[in-house]
């Protein structure tokens, strides 16, 4: 057994209120679709509330109001193009998903698919595939740009601070 999976760390307060998947009793990110059956699927973005959080300037995981400084978390590509398919989040949102994402937290964990993930989520050029490493990018505003209807590409502005989170790298 993984050892993150034996040492789960708790769910933060400010996360109490999302909803939690029952099985690995890990709390679903607002912009996780939410089955008929009332399941969620971490592999499969729910357009419409990316499409919230763009434009009520929402945080990705808890889909509360940002405040001045905003987080983009993904892989090295990225920070360096400064586009993101997922939305912006709070700091310590970024930081307890880093935590909490088997994807994200353990660097073997391949991504999943269901039958709801969907090719076409990911922009020609965009790769579902792992990063060798997780960055931070902290920033104050972005800007949007819809290439098609299911997906949202989030461009930030030039980044305050920078942080290569180096628990999440691959061995």
């Amino acid at each position: 057994m993984d050892h993150w999976v034996t040492t789960m760390p708790e769910i933060p307060d400010f996360l109490n209120h999302l909803p939690v998947e029952p099985r690995r009793k890990l709390p679903v990110p607002f912009t996780n679709i939410i089955t008929e059956s009332g399941e969620p699927d971490f592999t499969t973005i729910d357009a419409q509330k990316t499409v919230e959080c763009a434009l009520l300037r929402l945080c990705g995981v808890c889909g509360k109001k940002l405040s001045y400084w905003i987080a983009f978390l993904g892989g090295p590509q990225s920070a360096e193009s400064r586009a993101y398919l997922d939305p912006p989040m709070h700091e310590e949102c970024a930081r307890a998903a880093v935590k909490l994402c088997p994807f994200i937290a353990m660097p073997s964990m391949a991504r999943r698919k269901t039958p709801l993930t969907r090719d076409s989520t990911y922009p020609e050029g965009w790769t579902a595939d792992r990063p060798e490493v997780f960055v931070l990018y902290i920033t104050r505003k972005f800007k949007c740009r819809v290439p098609h209807h299911d997906s949202v590409i989030f461009l930030p502005a030039p980044a305050s601070r920078i942080e290569v989170l180096e628990e999440t790298r691959s061995q």
